[in-house]
């Protein structure tokens, strides 16, 4: 089976952080965020993945094309944004073959363990048009979910607005699709997994799901919630839970060895008398102006300049010192 990472979207919502970086190539906890898609794929067995590029797309091309990680790698440039299930359509002649009319898909702005391989497995099992994976509602900005009972225990019955707290299930942004959905679709139109493919399926009793209790889930859609991620999968790191379990792997697949001191991470590459008072920070290769800075509660992109001598509650890039909307304390 191959798969697919969603990753042609503009970011606007993480501006001004995504003019100078497409979303796929922001840091998280030091590494561009499209990598950890690339592991979920990995660890479930896919080693064809197809990426679908639009904005900045040629800095994305060139960082997977350097990644020596056992994948081959498909690139779909989209010269207009196809939505999400046009990006898709765009490619079924590589994404599906006769032997195998199935594909994984994930949404690229995604941080998660969840379980791809059960997925897959549970699309199988039900032979179904579409899975998708599902994990318990903790917070009121998402869509619920909700699933039926006893014989259609598997099956969605229904997908409502953000709102309230605990309700439902959270779409994790992976799912497998049968190639069979996309049939009536145009090549190179724009289409929309929601409108158009999800609530007619809810209508046939068609979409089915796979729920994971376990895995973790984070997303970086904006500012805010970019700070959060990065934040509390630092504390993970840190404590060494089961989440920053997880992340020792994926940095173990990579080959890249951050150092962890006074409950900030490091790039491997700098020199740490520079940093001696920095506390609870994330910081890539950067170049220091002064002798020593002071950082605290902050996150420092590779290529920054610094310029000041204490920094506090920032997003430091090569272009930008910005305040962060949300404190990790």
């Amino acid at each position: 089976m191959r798969g697919m990472i969603l990753s042609a979207g503009l970011g606007t919502r993480l501006a001004p952080i995504t003019n100078e970086l497409p979303k796929p190539l922001i840091p998280v906890l030091l590494v561009p965020q499209i990598t950890y898609s690339i592991y979920q794929l990995k660890i479930a067995g896919i080693t064809e993945i197809a990426i679908n590029l639009h904005y900045q797309f040629e800095k994305i091309k060139h960082y997977i094309e350097g990644l020596d990680v056992g994948i081959e790698f498909y690139f779909s440039h989209e010269t207009n944004l196809l939505g999400s299930a046009g990006g898709v359509v765009n490619i079924k002649e590589w994404l599906f073959s006769e032997e195998n009319c199935n594909a994984v898909i994930l949404n690229g702005d995604v941080v998660s363990n969840f379980n791809v391989k059960n997925l897959i497995q549970e699309h199988l099992n039900h032979n179904g048009e579409l899975t998708l994976g599902l994990t318990p509602k903790t917070c009121k900005d998402y869509s619920s979910i909700r699933v039926g009972a006893e014989k259609f225990s598997n099956c969605v019955i229904e997908i409502t607005p953000p709102g309230k707290l605990n309700d439902g299930y959270l779409f994790t942004g992976a799912q497998v699709v049968n190639q069979k959905i996309f049939d009536t679709f145009l090549v190179g139109a724009p289409a929309d997994f929601k409108k158009e493919i999800y609530l007619p399926l809810i209508n046939k009793k068609k979409l089915t799901a796979s729920i994971d209790r376990d895995c973790f889930w984070f997303e970086t859609g904006d500012i805010e919630k970019y700070c959060s991620t990065n934040f509390k999968l630092l504390d993970s790191l840190i404590s060494s839970d089961e989440v920053g379990k997880y992340l020792n792997s994926f940095y173990e697949w990579i080959e890249y060895t951050p150092i962890i001191k006074d409950k900030s991470l490091f790039s491997p590459n700098l020199d740490l008398d520079l940093f001696k008072k920095c506390v609870y920070s994330i910081i890539g290769d950067c170049n220091v102006l002064e002798d020593e800075v002071e950082l605290k509660d902050s996150i420092v992109f590779r290529d920054s300049l610094l310029k000041m001598k204490k920094y506090e509650n920032k997003i430091i890039t090569s272009k930008y010192d910005l305040d962060m909307k949300h404190s990790p304390q």
